[in-house]
């Protein structure tokens, strides 16, 4: 029986894990894609993935915000529930159609409000998480992961939430996919492992992908040297120790090109100097140049994004990748959390990238790769 299923993402990774289930397990059903307006060039790439044909149906979802937890009285209760009421039915005036499964990486205020429409419209839903990081899902960094009970809250917040009707979609979980499954403690629902796109299918998969970005392969096949992948952390307004990485990688690397990619929310360009390349277009998924063979020349540094690492734990390809998560020289106050040990343990256990404890084992292995142009990552 062909099912109505209905994807919901945020990011650019969300949306090729979405046309990776589309290729694979639910090749014979009617999917739909949701593209959040939070995606950096959200408009073009809607317009592209609905002129592609890749889905049943494409919408464009805006992301709006309110903040329940503060000034219980009963003025800014009756505010909230009139500003709630409006901008729901803004939201959902796009997701009148019976579903038969949901799939949800993020847990936004918009992501619960859309769960409460279509679950008034099939209260059968089938609710599915699906990974954007093993380490997201084994770290549970958003708390998606626990029973029903713990997002009732208590007193006047249960209280509002009763009066507005509001429903959360953490807890109600029939299955989650994660290539971690192996390692997850039982829950109330059922770990799967992540699909994963054929080799007989993969060069179309590309095709569809480059056409979602009007991404042109031959604009970056000449990027070759060093790639600093910019964390989130000044555009969160985090500490960061971005710039003295930079200028050591210009001090002990000057024979190489050095290029940064920008993280997508940054709003502020700080390595603009004439020894450093900035890669200007960041709604390119780094993954996508990783996919089109892009990055063969290029040793990617980071401090622990994911990005250095998620094209070769999902589609095998090969990333001559440094993270410096455990570097006692760069080190920063977020790094001592779960969920960035974990990312090097997983690095570790699966040989996804160099760690070096130092700057000086650091400098050690850019001049080893450097010099041996065909070495993979690892010896």
């Amino acid at each position: 029986m062909c099912k109505e299923c209905l994807f919901m993402c945020n990011t650019s990774f969300q949306i090729m894990m979405a046309l990776e289930f589309k290729m694979t397990i639910l090749e014979e059903d009617k999917v739909d894609i949701s593209v959040s307006d939070i995606l950096p060039g959200a408009e073009k790439i809607y317009k592209n993935i609905k002129k592609s044909n890749a889905f049943n149906n494409v919408i464009i979802c805006k992301e709006y915000e309110i903040n329940y937890n503060k000034e219980y009285n009963q003025y800014t209760t009756l505010r909230k529930m009139l500003r709630r009421k409006k901008i729901c039915q803004d939201i959902i005036k796009n997701f009148k159609k019976k579903y038969d499964e949901l799939y949800v990486c993020d847990t936004f205020y918009t992501t619960n409000v859309i769960y409460e429409e279509l679950i008034r419209i099939n209260p059968d839903i089938k609710v599915f998480y699906y990974e954007e990081s093993p380490l997201v899902v084994m770290a549970d960094t958003g708390n998606h992961f626990k029973d029903s009970s713990f997002y009732q809250g208590a007193g006047m917040k249960y209280l509002l939430k009763k009066i507005l009707g509001i429903k959360n979609i953490n807890g109600k979980f029939f299955a989650a996919y994660t290539t971690a499954y192996k390692k997850m403690g039982k829950r109330y629902f059922e770990w799967i492992d992540m699909p994963r796109i054929t080799k007989d299918k993969k060069e179309e998969y590309i095709k569809i992908l480059n056409s979602f970005w009007t991404f042109d392969k031959s604009d970056y096949m000449k990027l070759n040297g060093i790639i600093f992948i910019e964390e989130s952390f000044f555009a969160d307004g985090k500490p960061s120790c971005e710039l003295e990485i930079m200028k050591d990688l210009v001090e002990f690397s000057s024979d190489n090109q050095i290029a940064v990619k920008l993280h997508p929310r940054t709003r502020k360009n700080r390595f603009d100097t004439k020894e450093v390349m900035v890669l200007e277009n960041k709604s390119i998924p780094w993954e996508l140049l990783a996919l089109n063979n892009c990055l063969q020349n290029v040793i990617t540094v980071c401090i622990a994004s994911n990005a250095a690492f998620l094209a070769k734990l999902y589609w095998n390809v090969d990333q001559r990748s440094v993270m410096l998560i455990n570097c006692i020289d760069y080190y920063l106050p977020q790094l001592d959390d779960k969920y960035y040990r974990m990312i090097s343990e997983i690095c570790k256990e699966k040989k996804l990238a160099y760690l070096p404890k130092t700057k000086r084992e650091f400098q050690s292995i850019i001049k080893n790769m450097t010099t041996n142009k065909n070495d993979g990552g690892w010896t």
